[in-house]
């Protein structure tokens, strides 16, 4: 039976009336049936492994009916400082396949280590579409100070 590990993923998401979680390959979905126990499998697979030795994690999101991963990573530079990115992906189910976008659609993205929360820019003039702006349970927000938002298009 294949786990959802502590170490890499934030919360587990309910999206269309189904449980999913986050490895460190990609997301997983809870099958329930009744002729077997319940059971997790792969829903979508990453191509890249999130390391947990980094401290990356994955977060889960509804974005206007499309589930979407976040993968949050600490990428080392040459000059040896350090500098948070945002990969945003949107897990096909059809075909268990995450895309990359740079683009939420137009909303915005209010991220924080246990919980998302996806809105429209359009209803809120102060916030910019395609953003995502981070709660202070996020340690760069709340003790860094480094990143409080992160315009997708652009980084």
């Amino acid at each position: 039976m294949v786990q959802c590990k502590t170490s890499v993923h934030a919360a587990p998401l309910m999206f269309a009336g189904r449980f999913y979680c986050t490895t460190e390959n990609g997301v997983m979905l809870l099958e329930t049936s009744e002729d077997q126990p319940p059971h997790m499998e792969v829903a979508a697979r990453l191509r890249k492994p999130i390391s947990a030795m980094r401290m990356d994690s994955a977060h889960l999101v509804n974005n206007n009916g499309e589930l979407m991963l976040v993968h949050r990573k600490i990428r080392y530079l040459r000059n040896r400082t350090r500098r948070r990115m945002y990969d945003v992906y949107k897990v096909d189910l059809d075909t268990g396949t995450l895309f990359p976008v740079k683009s939420l659609g137009g909303r915005a993205l209010f991220m924080g280590m246990y919980c998302s929360l996806s809105v429209s820019a359009d209803n809120f003039p102060s916030i910019c579409g395609d953003t995502i702006y981070l709660s202070f349970d996020l340690k760069e927000r709340a003790h860094d100070g480094e990143i409080e938002a992160y315009h997708l298009p652009n980084g």
